[in-house]
């Protein structure tokens, strides 16, 4: 028989299931706080994460400003400040050297500007005051931080920014010949420049650095290492060999320490960065433990360098002479080598990228070819299609130098001489022996030509074209 429970005995319950809600709840609120918590705190990381972004993207986008500012034009240099240490920093070793590696950048057409200096800039200056163009001006503004500087070289504290550090670079070493050359310390350090907004906080840093003076590691010759692209038979593969062997000049990357076994045909072309090179096969590339190869050859080496074909002296896109030599006479004759005019700008103006070169006194400019002066150029007998063979030339510069006009050559004597391969054959007998592969060239480079021959003739008017190039009645030294 079962004894029933007392209504004291259940009151215990009741408390016990309290306490356990309460506790439920109690917990509830703790793991919601603590979620709230890590919420709060993933924003704001989240929040510095893109304020972070944005100051990087505005330390982009100011310091690809700067470089079109200064090395965007045609007219500019740009080299090392490591080019520059004797005379601004006397006495310097690599290890002493200061900012080896800031890029300046140098105006052709304003030789006594001092460059300019492509870094962010003093964290004790105003923002973008490095960035201030020099136009116009001899020497630095007070603001300008420049890389030989003595009273103000910081290397350390909170306010500095690590751009380029250990894990791609090494410090300084000193020459050690014949074992080391030397190298300056690949690792490039800036303080924070503050940004100029009153209501935005915030700072940044930019260096930029020069990939144009750096040794390209990964060039390969395209006839021994075709595209991927292309199909090559092996007996164009070894005529492409033969060809190649034609030409001394090559990279020669065997010489540099750790690259003793690179192949002929260059660098896997999957390698792209210098950090790149420790995946390479052991068998081509020998890496040190630890790495350092690689950091070492940061400050001199590359694999990403582009260039464009620009004339850093006049502006412009330089000229192939090969392509307008080899014009047909008319065209040729029509030209600015010719009778045509010179070239000009969308103002009407000559254009300066194609037409002046250096005055001997180092100071003028002379045209190296204009609508004047034109010389003309008689003929005894008309051009083949007809017409009167005189015709104007224009000389490669003109100026007038101690009150004499001096002229230079003809552009016609330089096509002569390039389309020299035009008056090859191949004869069948020398000297009554059969030869089918003996070429001869049908013409006389230099002697006689026609001013040797003024006096036998009387004068220039005469068969010049017997005794240099032969292939049309245009062909003249004057």
């Amino acid at each position: 028989m079962s004894t029933p429970l007392l209504p004291s005995a259940r009151r215990g319950f009741s408390l016990v299931l309290s306490l356990t809600i309460m506790a439920m709840m109690v917990m509830v609120v703790i793991v919601l706080a603590a979620f709230l918590s890590v919420e709060s705190k993933l924003a704001k990381a989240a929040q510095y994460r893109t304020q972070s972004k944005l100051h990087a993207l505005v330390s982009l986008r100011l310091a690809l400003a700067h470089l079109q500012q200064e090395a965007g034009p045609d007219r500019r240099m740009t080299a090392q400040a490591n080019l520059g240490a004797n005379n601004n920093q006397p006495g310097w070793n690599w290890q002493t050297i200061r900012n080896p590696l800031w890029t300046g950048v140098w105006r052709s057409d304003r030789p006594t500007q001092p460059p300019a200096w492509l870094v962010s800039g003093r964290h004790d200056r105003p923002a973008n005051a490095q960035s201030i163009n020099l136009f116009g001006k001899s020497d630095y503004e007070a603001d300008h931080w420049i890389p030989f500087q003595s009273d103000y070289y910081p290397t350390a504290g909170p306010m500095m920014i690590t751009l380029v550090g250990d894990a791609t670079a090494m410090p300084a070493e000193l020459m050690n010949w014949p074992t080391s050359p030397g190298r300056p310390d690949g690792r490039i350090y800036l303080p924070k420049v503050q940004l100029p907004d009153a209501n935005v906080a915030g700072a940044y840093c930019y260096w930029i650095g020069d990939e144009g003076v750096k040794a390209k590691l990964n060039l390969t010759d395209t006839r021994i290492t075709p595209p991927s692209t292309a199909t090559v038979s092996a007996d164009q593969q070894t005529f492409n060999n033969i060809l190649a062997l034609r030409g001394t000049a090559r990279t020669g990357i065997e010489i540099l320490k750790g690259f003793e076994n690179i192949p002929l045909g260059g660098i896997d072309a999957r390698a792209t960065k210098l950090h790149d090179l420790n995946l390479l096969d052991a068998s081509a590339f020998t890496e040190t433990t630890p790495p350092t190869i690689a950091r070492k050859a940061w400050p001199s080496l590359t694999m990403v360098s582009r260039g464009l074909n620009t004339d850093s002296q006049w502006g412009g896109l330089k000229i192939d002479l090969s392509s307008a030599f080899e014009k047909d006479d008319a065209a040729w004759k029509a030209s600015e080598f010719g009778e045509g005019p010179a070239p000009k700008d969308s103002t009407g103006n000559p254009l300066s990228g194609v037409t002046y070169t250096f005055n001997p006194n180092g100071r003028d400019n002379r045209k190296a070819f204009s609508d004047s002066p034109k010389y003309n150029v008689k003929y005894d007998s008309p051009f083949p299609g007809g017409g009167n063979g005189d015709h104007k030339i224009a000389t490669l510069y003109s100026y007038t130098y101690n009150n004499t006009t001096v002229s230079g050559p003809t552009w016609e004597a330089l096509r002569n001489y390039h389309r020299l391969y035009k008056e090859l054959s191949w004869t069948t007998a020398v000297n009554g022996v059969t030869n089918n592969n003996l070429p001869t060239l049908r013409a006389r480079t230099h002697f006689p030509n026609t001013v040797s021959l003024k006096n036998y003739y009387g004068g220039t008017a005469h068969y010049g074209h017997m005794y240099n190039r032969m292939d049309t009645a245009d062909d003249v030294y004057v």
